[in-house]
């Protein structure tokens, strides 16, 4: 199982990490992000905590999501071998307009 980041994840994890650093300190901003990267590694071989979007959204979708603390992390599975984290979001970040622009 490989596991890639999108540009936006980059992106996510960067603002959060000045955000964190900021308000908490640089040592807290580098913990957090460590973590959640570590639990996003956790996925290799616990594909099963992935879960289906679309039980969350009300419609069809081919993405997953996975929740690591109070972050919300979108997944789009490509194939057995692969997933391709495409957001990580604050929870309580407005994702279905965040993913679907609506």
């Amino acid at each position: 199982m490989k596991i890639r980041y999108s540009p936006a994840v980059r992106d996510d994890l960067r603002q959060l990490k000045r955000y964190l650093t900021l308000e908490f300190g640089a040592t807290v901003a580098s913990k957090s992000i460590a973590k959640i990267v570590s639990d996003i590694s956790s996925l290799k071989s616990q594909r099963h905590l992935a879960r289906p979007l679309a039980d969350k959204v009300d419609r069809a979708t081919d993405y997953l999501y996975f929740l690591a603390g109070r972050y919300s992390v979108v997944i789009l599975s490509k194939g057995k071998g692969l997933y391709s984290i495409i957001r990580i979001l604050d929870g309580r970040t407005d994702y279905v307009k965040t993913i679907f622009g609506e």
